[in-house]
């Protein structure tokens, strides 16, 4: 990974990942093609050009042991914070590295495309006073390809107006979910992918036993040690083989959710 951001800024990606999610427990350490997900997951992201760092960051919980000694087991770096205080894992993160700036990433999603991520980053560039830019709404990437940029200020920001909330518990689970919500107060952007990646009829994001399936289905076919799984090649496999959507079709109506 090479610095290419604007001089004096830094930036990070950061998963967010946990062992013990209720529809799919340990999804994080599924096996595909021989490694475990999460791994998958910072492999292919780890081709973006304008990242710095990528990070981990879990929870301090126990059940999350394993999914630290699998980062140090593959020279993956890492942090533990509160298990659902998700944003204070972010700042905690940011801080650590010292990142300006943050793409969000979900430890669901091993195909998170990082010609995706570049493109966030460098229409960041272009308006740096913006707080927040993502290609994840519901004319954005394909569910499971896409990702969240946001200023390392605007997390502190939401986290100072979250603390004057009555139930506060959803914003700090859902890191973003905040500063998508106020955008009076924050400066927010959507950024559209290249012409034919937007498919809302297609989730690549592991939620399900059949997500997981169909996932390692694309791996099989379209992995090639060295070069990432591109959004353009899922989607040109899929329309081949429209059968394979019907793996989990019946499981993503409507996404994604904003």
């Amino acid at each position: 990974m090479s610095k290419t951001v604007q001089a004096g800024r830094k930036t990070g990606a950061v998963i967010q990942a946990r062992l013990n999610s209720s529809r799919l427990p340990g999804k994080a350490l599924a096996d595909i093609l021989g490694r475990p997900l999460i791994v998958r997951l910072v492999e292919q992201i780890s081709f973006a050009r304008r990242l710095d760092e990528i990070i981990v960051a879990t929870s301090i919980e126990p059940s999350d042991d394993p999914l630290c000694e699998t980062c140090d087991r593959f020279g993956i770096d890492f942090m533990r914070g509160d298990l659902n205080n998700v944003l204070e894992r972010y700042i905690c993160a940011a801080d650590s590295r010292e990142l300006d700036v943050v793409i969000r990433i979900t430890g669901d999603n091993p195909l998170t495309d990082p010609l995706l991520i570049d493109d966030l980053v460098d229409a960041y560039e272009k308006e740096p006073g913006i707080d927040y830019i993502n290609n994840v709404h519901r004319d954005g990437s394909v569910h499971g390809t896409g990702s969240e940029l946001v200023t390392s200020a605007a997390l502190k920001k939401a986290r100072d107006y979250i603390r004057e909330e009555k139930d506060p518990a959803a914003f700090q689970e859902h890191v973003t979910l905040y500063i998508r919500q106020n955008s009076g107060l924050f400066n927010t952007k959507k950024c559209h992918p290249p012409k034919g990646l937007s498919r809302p009829d297609v989730s690549c994001s592991v939620d399900h036993p059949e997500d997981l399936v169909l996932v390692r289905n694309l791996f099989s076919t379209l992995y090639r040690d060295g070069n990432p799984i591109s959004t353009k090649q899922i989607l040109e496999y899929l329309d081949k083989h429209p059968n394979l959507l019907k793996i989990n079709s019946h499981l993503h109506g409507g996404l994604p959710a904003f």
